[in-house]
């Protein structure tokens, strides 16, 4: 009851001569096979025009495959008529991880702060403002524990 058709499979992340492809299936093809090498994605966003105006489709295709799934959560911010700025949109992400990084360094750094100075460890903790490596030993020793 099965018709016997022919298909072809593709294995994207091997399958390197992209050129063939004649539609939006070839950055879709490149960006997963990019999604893993950071560097590599970095380059082929800035190069390829296509990713600053996407089509919508395309760019959920690309989000899914990649499992990406936070470019979903700021594609709205970054559509406009079927289409979605995907540099944009890769930007604000990473922004978005930085300032986290950064609240939740201050945060810990607060912690330390607050250890040791209700420990009357003054000395310790100006040698840790100036010394990273030290710093990081006092996470670990200290704020490691809790």
């Amino acid at each position: 009851m099965i018709p016997d058709y022919k298909v072809n499979i593709i294995d994207i992340r091997k399958f390197h001569d992209t050129s063939v492809f004649k539609t939006d299936v070839r950055q879709v093809f490149n960006f997963i096979r990019c999604a893993e090498d950071k560097k590599a994605l970095h380059r082929l966003v800035e190069q390829d025009d296509y990713y600053k105006n996407m089509e919508e489709d395309a760019f959920d295709v690309v989000s899914h495959f990649a499992n990406a799934m936070e470019l979903l959560e700021v594609k709205d911010y970054y559509g406009k008529e079927g289409k979605v700025d995907m540099c944009k949109a890769i930007k604000e992400l990473i922004e978005d991880g930085r300032e986290e990084g950064s609240r939740a360094e201050a945060e810990r750094f607060n912690q330390l702060i607050i250890l040791l100075s209700e420990q009357g460890r003054l000395d310790e903790l100006v040698r840790a403002a100036k010394d990273r490596k030290y710093q990081e030993r006092l996470f670990r020793e200290e704020l490691g524990s809790r």
